[in-house]
């Protein structure tokens, strides 16, 4: 059901049928910091990068105690990626072919060189994934190629991927595109040309729980929106952010339905963690 509206006089609406949407279930502002990348674990505990500090954030499920989880110094962050399993955190500094790494038992940051200056992160699993340039695999502390085929000569704005595909913004001719890859190299563009489901300025893409693909949309004479593609890449939804000024940074991937979206500091409004559930 699309299209409904609510007046002060609605009394009641009898809905025949399956319902779906998205509902946001909470805010919670982050005062003082300056995020620049997101990331959840498995138990819904949310990370956010500080640009401004390098610090990495950890901010529980219920949203208390945010505090600090490790550092990363000398560069801004570009990429951040948590491993549910150890604890791990995996920091790209901004411009810098070095990936640190954020030891749960040692707290002390060591780092990998990738082959270029590395940006978003993703796990997939147990295995971690980077943009740099192309798709990167980190193997025995080595960033190896992956999907080479579908990325082609495209340069990777952001990306996200399961075990079914890989789901890419890829900057190609002068224009950034989402393409939906699978594990052979096919690729498949997600959107439409017109319409409702056209992406204008795609700037970040996530996939949830069930595979379905969130994009953040940045028109550059409107807000941003929220476009919701299936695991198949057929277009689903789209929505706003409550506050038509907020810029969303980065998303992730919660725990079943979930997801998670972090805003960027604005004049007198600080930064801020959204909480979504589709349904």
């Amino acid at each position: 059901v699309e299209g409904l509206s609510f007046g002060p006089e609605t009394m009641r609406v009898f809905v025949m049928g399956t319902v779906s949407g998205v509902a946001l279930l909470s805010e919670q502002e982050l005062p003082g910091i300056d995020p620049v990348a997101l990331d959840c674990d498995t138990g819904g505990r949310i990370f956010v990068a500080d640009g401004s500090t390098g610090a990495i954030v950890r901010v529980e499920k219920d949203g208390a105690n945010p505090y600090e989880a490790g550092r990363v110094e000398g560069k801004r962050p570009s990429g951040l990626a948590v491993n549910s399993t150890s604890g791990d955190l995996f920091v790209a500094l901004e411009g810098s072919p070095s990936l640190k790494t954020i030891s749960k038992r040692r707290r002390a940051a060591e780092a990998i060189t990738g082959p270029g200056p590395l940006g978003t992160l993703r796990f997939q699993g147990s295995d971690l994934y980077a943009a740099a340039g192309g798709l990167h695999r980190l193997v025995d502390l080595k960033l190896t190629s992956a999907y080479a085929k579908g990325v082609r000569a495209g340069r990777i704005a952001s990306f996200d991927l399961d075990a079914i595909a890989l789901w890419a913004l890829l900057e190609e001719d002068g224009s950034t595109q989402l393409f939906r890859i699978d594990s052979k190299g096919n690729r498949d563009g997600v959107g439409a040309p017109t319409g409702i489901a056209r992406l204008d300025r795609p700037a970040h893409v996530r996939l949830d729980g069930e595979g379905s693909g969130w994009v953040v949309d940045s028109p550059i004479e409107a807000p941003q929106r929220v476009l919701i593609f299936s695991r198949k890449g057929e277009f689903v939804r789209a929505f706003r952010l409550p506050d038509a000024s907020s810029r969303v940074v980065d998303l992730a991937r919660g725990v079943r339905r979930r997801m998670a979206a972090v805003t960027a500091s604005q004049p007198g409004v600080p930064a801020r963690i959204l909480r979504f559930v589709g349904f």
